[in-house]
C-alpha cells in the first residue's frame, strides 16, 4: 500500500474512532442500559476493534513516528511510550468489549462497565492529542529552526 492511501485511511480512522466513541458514549450515558443497548454496543465496539487494529498497524508500518525520531532521536522515550500505548489500549477495549459481552444477562455488571468505558475513552483521546502535539511540536521546531 503506498503511502498517500495509509494516510487516507488513517485520516478516516482519524474521523470515524471519536464519532463510533461519541455514539457509544451516548448510550451508556443515556436510561439505564438495556440488552438492545448491549447488542448494539457491540456490534459497534467490534468496529471500533476493528479499527483501531488497522489504525495502529499503518501508523507502526513503516517505523512509529520515524520522521519525528529523524530529526530529534531525543525523544525517542516519548515515541517509545505512546507505541506501547497502542498495544495496551486495544487490549484494553477488546477486553471490555469481552466484559461487556458477558455482562449481557446482568444489566448490573453492565452498567458498571459503561466508568471503565468513559476512561477508556478519555485515554485514546489522550494518547491521540499526544501524538499529535509531538508531531506538532517536531514540525514547528524544524520550521523555527529554518528561519
Amino acid at each position: 500500500m503506498d503511502r498517500s492511501a495509509i494516510d487516507e485511511r488513517l485520516e478516516k480512522y482519524t474521523q470515524l474512532i471519536p464519532l463510533l466513541l461519541d455514539d457509544l458514549q451516548g448510550m451508556f450515558d443515556g436510561d439505564p442500559i438495556q440488552a438492545g443497548d448491549i447488542r448494539w454496543s457491540l456490534t459497534v465496539m467490534d468496529k471500533v476493534a476493528e479499527y483501531l487494529q488497522d489504525q495502529f498497524r499503518l501508523e507502526e508500518q513503516d517505523g512509529y513516528l520515524t520522521e519525528v525520531l529523524e530529526e530529534y532521536p531525543n525523544w525517542y522515550p516519548q515515541v517509545q511510550r505512546l507505541q506501547r500505548e497502542h498495544r495496551s489500549l486495544y487490549r484494553q477495549f477488546t477486553s471490555l468489549r469481552d466484559e461487556l459481552a458477558a455482562a449481557t444477562p446482568n444489566m448490573a455488571m453492565a452498567a458498571e462497565l459503561t466508568q471503565r468505558f468513559r476512561e477508556w475513552a478519555a485515554a485514546y483521546r489522550k494518547h491521540q492529542d499526544q501524538e499529535a502535539s509531538l508531531i506538532l511540536d517536531a514540525i514547528t521546531l524544524e520550521v523555527g529552526v529554518g528561519e
